[in-house]
């Protein structure tokens, strides 16, 4: 038997909340004891949010979502959490922007098979050039004042996750303008097809006029006629 969609909000936010939550980088972290209140705030925050997307897109699965960004993009999955703690008025507002993506990419699943699957990847790519870029402050910041001989390790560590990042963008951006210059080769095959068109209608502009006159009227256009 299927648990109700009512009762299955309430725990899958609260899971996500634990399992995102409890994730956080050690030196980010607070006392045990305000880790439950915090875990049941967020919860309980997301189940508004979720009640108010449910109403508003009723054949929306909430498990689909989940799952598109626990594989996508996990870093904006913790990134809500965190804005339900510093911004519980607008949790629901950052939770729609997520919807609103996740449903912009769905729509070009059936349509656009191939730049469905382009979407997808780059939300991957993104997603692991945020968790990067926000590993390589903490790491800049915990390396502050000390030298390589001193933290090797930790220098090490941090060259090789600017190392990935500078290859990641690299990437991102040679990608990106590959899709551009797919994008703009066809724009240029529809223009310069406008463009016959364009002329073909000139060219052929006594007949299109006769014609429409005769199917306006049902009479021959007699150009003598005064």
């Amino acid at each position: 038997m299927s648990t109700p969609r009512h009762l299955l909000l309430p725990i899958l936010a609260l899971l996500l909340s634990c399992l995102l939550l409890q994730a956080e980088p050690a030196i980010q972290a607070e006392p045990a004891i305000q880790a439950e209140p915090a875990i049941e705030t967020v919860a309980a925050l997301q189940q508004e949010a979720w009640q108010q997307i449910i109403q508003k897109y009723p054949e929306l699965s909430p498990e689909a979502v989940q799952q598109f960004y626990l594989e996508y993009a996990p870093d904006l999955l913790k990134e809500w959490d965190r804005f339900c703690l510093e911004h519980p008025t607008e949790a629901a507002l950052f939770l729609q922007r997520m919807i609103d993506k996740y449903l912009s990419i769905e729509r070009i699943k059936d349509v656009n098979p191939q730049e469905y699957q382009r979407l997808l990847a780059v939300q991957k790519m993104e997603s692991r050039i945020r968790i990067l870029s926000r590993e390589i402050q903490l790491l800049a910041d915990n390396f502050a004042g000390k030298k390589a001989t001193e933290a090797p390790e930790l220098y090490w560590e941090l060259q090789l996750r600017k190392q990935e990042l500078r290859e990641l963008l690299e990437q991102s951006f040679e990608e990106s303008q590959q899709h551009q210059q797919i994008e703009i080769n066809r724009l240029e095959t529809e223009m310069r097809m406008l463009k016959q068109r364009f002329q073909e209608r000139s060219a052929n502009r006594t007949m299109i006029l006769l014609e429409r006159f005769r199917l306006l009227t049902g009479l021959e256009w007699d150009s003598e006629e005064p």
